[in-house]
């Protein structure tokens, strides 16, 4: 449900990068960034890729997660997408993507 809202905010969101003269602005995407609940938050990372990555939290955390999330992708592109028996399809099942996930976000309160 997540994807598909935020997909629908991509198209709908007017784009101002086209009178700029960088070509890369054109490559970013402009889904939902950030949902805002009561006591809690979710946050997408969108990469160029077209994989969006979502994570849930209290909203008084205060950190900047999207650095976080970004370090997600890496190690899924690094673990998951380089294993030559795995799908796209496939649910991730990786003890090492896991226990590097476990570390990334241990050090959060």
């Amino acid at each position: 449900m997540l994807h598909g809202i935020s997909t629908i905010s991509e198209k709908i969101n007017v784009n101002s990068s086209l009178n700029t003269k960088n070509i890369f602005k054109l490559l970013e995407k402009k889904g939902i960034e950030t949902i805002e609940g009561n006591g809690f938050k979710i946050q997408c990372y969108d990469t160029l890729t077209g994989i969006k990555i979502f994570a849930v939290h209290k909203d008084d955390l205060n950190i900047e997660l999207n650095k976080y999330l970004k370090r997600v992708y890496e190690l899924y592109s690094d673990i998951i997408l380089k294993n030559p028996f795995y799908d796209i399809d496939m649910p991730i099942r990786s003890e090492a993507f896991n226990e590097h996930i476990d570390n990334l976000f241990s050090n959060i309160n």
